[in-house]
């Protein structure tokens, strides 16, 4: 099972009976369809998950004691899931949206989420569990930090953003496949919406996958870091080596006094190492700058040969 899939799953079997009506509302925000017959209005939620679908079953019997129809629609292509339909037939239909302020007009389906959908805090969460049920995905964290939503209609993603805002979690928008995207992209903010809908486990696991990409990543750095470093004592190393040996091809090292003869035997014995620890081999010790004005000594040798 993928991490979305794990998510889904918990939130399910997490879940409290409250606010339903808030939660079936987010349902027909982003799987709800709209259907007009000779017998009056039915609204069609599609999804590709069982447990999913089982579950709205559940929280409209709770409310309307009404048992909707489920039908199973099976997808020959490759790898494409079964695509389950949860009907509210006319029995309920009106009621139904009345209750979850769901206009039944087929031009404005869906159009806003009513205040009393979102007044309490309660029932923010609650729309927005629905909402990620219905058509939320959140990457494996392995792999890239990103949870998105997706709704049909734009004036209903920027109101989910509003409300995302309104718990302290930053969101963006952007436009796809003529659906809107609402996405979290911040691993914090990720976490945080992971624990305002209840997904305790999947935080859990999000977070310890999150610190070892920490950890990994600062190793990764400090490694990258020392390479730099070593490189470039080694490529300065390699220089003062070839103005050492152009100094004892033409007038030897001997012609030298004693202290830049120390330094030149001490930077030949050991190639890669920094002038601070050059310096330390030097009796008396030099600092890193006392190192850096002998060698320019000896540059300025080479160079007048």
């Amino acid at each position: 099972m993928s991490f979305s899939s794990d998510i889904k799953g918990e939130l399910i079997r997490s879940m409290e009976d409250v606010e339903l009506i808030s939660r079936l509302s987010a349902f027909t925000k982003t799987i709800g369809t709209l259907n007009y017959n000779s017998s009056g209005v039915k609204i069609t939620l599609k999804t590709e998950s069982n447990p999913i679908a089982r579950l709205i079953f559940s929280n409209i019997k709770k409310l309307y004691n009404h048992e909707c129809d489920i039908k199973v629609r099976h997808n020959n292509n490759l790898r494409k899931k079964n695509i389950y339909e949860v009907i509210i037939d006319e029995e309920i239909s009106e009621d139904f949206c009345r209750d979850t302020h769901t206009s039944m007009s087929p031009f404005d389906f869906n159009q806003k989420i009513e205040d009393e959908i979102i007044n309490t805090k309660e029932k923010k969460i609650s729309f927005l569990q629905g909402a990620f049920l219905g058509t939320g995905f959140c990457y494996d964290p392995l792999n890239m930090y990103h949870l998105e939503i997706i709704f049909k209609q734009e004036y209903v993603c920027n109101q989910t953003k509003d409300i995302l805002q309104s718990l302290n979690i930053k969101s963006s928008i952007f436009e796809r496949n003529e659906n809107y995207v609402l996405y979290i992209k911040e691993a914090e903010m990720i976490s945080d919406f992971l624990s305002m809908i209840g997904t305790v486990s999947s935080l859990f696991k999000f977070e310890d996958i999150r610190a070892l990409k920490d950890i990994k990543n600062n190793v990764n750095r400090r490694v990258n870091f020392e390479t730099a470093n070593l490189n470039k004592t080694i490529d300065a190393s390699l220089k003062q080596r070839m103005i050492i040996e152009k100094i004892e091809n033409t007038i030897g090292l001997e012609s030298l006094d004693k202290s830049l003869l120390e330094l030149a035997y001490a930077r030949i014995e050991n190639p890669d190492v920094s002038l601070k620890e050059l310096g330390e081999m030097m009796q008396p010790k030099l600092s890193k700058s006392g190192v850096s004005y002998r060698l320019n000594k000896l540059k300025k040798i080479a160079d007048d040969l």
